[in-house]
């Protein structure tokens, strides 16, 4: 019997994050964020071969067709020995996504928990989107405003090529990207091998002076090592406000 919570959000340090640059798994980025995180398994796997189990928790979007659609994907994704689930009766989706779930391997172990998750409080619209906001807002506590030279940083767009069944990056051209509203889009700032240095916004691209103007906590040293800039979707204001999209 566990009595108590084994880990906690709040006592987890990251060791390695993986930009999607949206905050709501919709469209292509189902898949990105279901291959993201078999990435990020299998990589520390790799680095830590004793490992006895990995333990993943998902978000909790499973409502309407579309949720459906993603939590079959990231699951059959993931692909995980054991399946734990807060079940509920009244929520349909669960039933279908359990039922898919067996289909896809037949040796899985399914675990409901039919016991009401005290934890769990369902959050309407308003609610959400407060606290994402609040969340970038703590976040972009520490960040500034910074120029990096554009020299050859290349602009990138993480997408789904669904004949492969794999993330792949496209280059944006710049004189593109200059004439959509890109301005305060939020960006991942990579390395060659597109390992996360650190996120930020994206303010201005000046191609004729040659530099970026962006707003991140990015250090100097830091800087050398950025190559590409992931552009993201969602488009937000210092304070964290949501401000749009950039569609590509």
């Amino acid at each position: 019997t566990i009595d108590n919570y084994i880990v906690s959000s709040h006592n987890i340090n990251s060791e390695k994050t993986e930009f999607i640059g949206v905050t709501f798994p919709k469209g292509n980025y189902k898949y990105i964020v279901s291959h993201a995180c078999r990435r990020l398994i299998d990589e520390y796997l790799e680095r830590n071969k004793e490992t006895d189990f990995v333990l993943i928790d998902t978000d909790g979007w499973i409502k309407t067709e579309a949720g459906i659609l993603y939590k079959n994907f990231f699951i059959k994704t993931v692909d995980p020995d054991i399946l734990i689930v807060f079940h509920d009766n009244e929520v349909e989706e669960l039933k279908m996504i359990e039922d898919t779930s067996s289909k896809l391997r037949k040796d899985r172990k399914l675990f409901l928990i039919k016991e009401r998750n005290k934890y769990f409080f369902e959050k309407d619209k308003e609610e959400r989107r407060f606290l994402r906001q609040s969340q970038f807002s703590k976040k972009f506590e520490e960040f500034r405003k910074i120029s990096i030279p554009l020299n050859d940083i290349k602009f990138m767009k993480t997408e789904y090529d669904e004949e492969e069944n794999k993330i792949i990056e496209r280059e944006i051209n710049i004189d593109e990207l200059i004439n959509l509203p890109y301005h305060y889009v939020i960006i991942g700032l990579v390395t060659e091998e597109s390992e996360l240095v650190e996120i930020g916004l994206l303010f201005t691209v000046n191609i004729e002076k040659n530099y970026i103007l962006l707003f991140s906590k990015l250090t100097y040293t830091q800087q050398l090592s950025v190559k590409k800039i992931i552009l993201g979707s969602l488009r937000l204001s210092t304070k964290g406000n949501h401000q749009g999209y950039l569609y590509l």
